[in-house]
């Protein structure tokens, strides 16, 4: 009996410890996060909650990367974007956030926007007017 009892213990703190582990594994990365912050510019409560809502399905990394890829949208492509995430995919942002999150990706990342990308924070030239044709909103988003 004793021994059953020893096996069994070590059974459940063995699952325990895996599980603790699993969790830990999963948590996104400080460092995809510190990137995400450093990325998204302004101090609009928005910004709280893209990092907040986006990162429940997205990793802070790939959130960073879509953003940064569908640059460009007017305030009606990213309406419609969230509301497709909202109805397709049941992301749980709630009503009242929708405007605001759409009106600061159109504000920073809309046509206007100046294009946020590594080369922008490193190179001090870069951002400048190129004589390269740009993509325009409608080529980068197929």
């Amino acid at each position: 009996m004793l021994k059953i009892l020893t096996i069994c213990s070590l059974a459940l703190w063995t699952l325990f410890a895996l599980a603790a582990t699993s969790l830990h594994a999963q948590q996104p990365q400080k460092s995809e996060y510190d990137e995400l912050d450093a990325f998204l510019p302004g101090d609009d409560d928005a910004r709280l909650l893209i990092m907040m809502n986006c990162t429940v399905c997205h990793s802070a990394a790939s959130t960073k990367d879509r953003i940064s890829r569908r640059a460009g949208g007017d305030i009606t492509y990213w309406t419609n974007l969230v509301r497709r995430m909202i109805t397709t995919w049941n992301a749980r942002i709630d009503d009242e956030d929708v405007e605001p999150i759409t009106i600061y990706l159109a504000k920073y990342f809309g046509p206007s926007s100046k294009p946020r990308t590594e080369v922008d924070k490193k190179e001090p030239n870069a951002g400048k007017k190129s004589t390269t044709a740009k993509k325009t909103p409608k080529d980068s988003h197929q």
